[in-house]
């Protein structure tokens, strides 16, 4: 009946405490765990003098809150049909979703038989033409075409290719491409056009600030915190959980 008279005692004049040592040692991960090591020491929790001869080992299963980030946009700065790298702006990356890239590339389109009518390209999205050509002729957007979808327009009036005869259509397209490496901050893609937009779609976990300790028997304890973009907070550990660290 004594020990817990004076746990109380204790408890009450000092909380919980560490006498020496229980250090926590950088986490490293483990497929999905974080691992801590946490060293050999003395603590007095709840009023309880906790001793540990060896160091311990906890894994914790990473469980981070995710945000949904549709359509960033980046310009890719690598050469054109080469890769370059993108650094998100919400890191660290969870997964990728999607890339939108901007390619080039040159068809060569049959003229329709309706005066002033449209032909067809043969890949969607298209975001610009850059020249339409047939030998010497180069047609200028807007005075003798126009883009309307994923088709050439001949109806603003001016000179246009014969019925059935062929011509040059070099445009650009937005296309979906898979990232060649993604790491918790970067993605790295290829196949764009220089200077373009690149749209990058991905899921990102959210800053959060944990804390691990020791409970009431001397075992690890985890607490959890609330997720915050900015300005995040520890947790306030309950009372009968002695902090040794924070988690970020």
């Amino acid at each position: 009946g004594v020990h817990p008279q004076i746990a109380l005692y204790e408890k009450d004049a000092n909380g919980n405490y560490v006498v020496d040592r229980f250090t926590v040692g950088p986490p490293g991960k483990t497929r999905t765990d974080q691992v801590f090591s946490i060293s050999a020491g003395t603590a007095n929790v709840q009023g309880y003098k906790r001793i540990r001869e060896a160091s311990i080992r906890h894994a914790e299963t990473e469980e981070p809150d995710l945000e949904s980030i549709a359509a960033e946009p980046h310009t890719f700065t690598g050469p054109t049909g080469g890769q370059t790298t993108i650094t998100v702006s919400r890191a660290p990356i969870a997964a990728v979703s999607a890339v939108i890239v901007v390619k080039r590339t040159t068809e060569v389109v049959v003229r329709g038989s309706t005066p002033g009518g449209m032909d067809d390209l043969g890949i969607s999205s298209v975001v610009g033409v850059e020249s339409i050509v047939q030998g010497a002729t180069t047609y200028v957007e807007g005075t003798d075409y126009t883009l309307v979808g994923d088709a050439i327009s001949w109806a603003p009036g001016g000179a246009e290719p014969a019925a059935s005869s062929s011509y040059t259509v070099t445009y650009r397209y937005n296309s979906g491409v898979t990232p060649d490496e993604v790491t918790p901050t970067e993605i790295k893609v290829s196949g764009g056009v220089t200077g373009t937009t690149v749209l990058v779609s991905y899921t990102s976990k959210v800053p959060r600030i944990d804390i691990i300790g020791l409970d009431i028997s001397g075992r690890p304890a985890y607490v959890k915190g609330v997720s915050a973009r900015v300005g995040g907070l520890p947790p306030i550990p309950p009372s009968n959980i002695l902090k040794l660290a924070e988690v970020h």
